[in-house]
């Protein structure tokens, strides 16, 4: 992180004890701030299996971003990347996921808050379906969700 992005940081963490001191309320985090963003953005999304022929990993990033389309592993993937690359702690996780008429297995994201240090769900592929609130609340989509513990980086 540069010292900017540092010097910022800090001023938040003060502004948000200052208010908690006097009161004012909870002001979000930056991390629930990408992730309100991030989950605004895939809901532009289309959820869609590429050809087969596109194994190369760099290929299909490429079409995700540039389609605004992939299956659940391509836009994992991609919101791990976004996440990062706003200064935010995020891991992908495989999982199983039941919906009303299957399941099988499925890719969402988990990223740290930082101000507290817990960790949030992120599901990219559920705001394709249910909107930005999908992506950000595992109950609102009625999907059921099972981690395996299994992370990827």
């Amino acid at each position: 992180m540069n010292a900017l992005g540092g010097a910022r940081e800090r001023l938040w963490a003060f502004v948000r004890r200052w208010l908690g001191m006097r009161g004012g309320g909870r002001v979000p985090s930056a991390a629930r701030d990408t992730a309100v963003q991030l989950a605004k953005d895939f809901a532009g999304y289309r959820h869609d299996v590429f050809d087969s022929s596109f194994r190369e990993a760099s290929s299909r990033r490429w079409l995700t971003r540039r389609l605004r389309m992939g299956n659940c592993a391509d836009l994992a993937a991609l919101a791990v990347s976004r996440f990062r690359s706003a200064g935010v702690v995020a891991h992908g996780v495989r999982g199983h996921l039941r919906w009303r008429d299957g399941a099988g297995h499925h890719f969402w994201v988990t990223y740290r808050d930082d101000d507290d240090g817990s960790w949030h769900f992120f599901d990219p592929t559920a705001a394709t379906y249910h909107g930005p609130r999908g992506a950000l609340d595992p109950r609102s989509s009625g999907w059921r969700y099972r981690d395996y513990g299994e992370r990827y980086t």
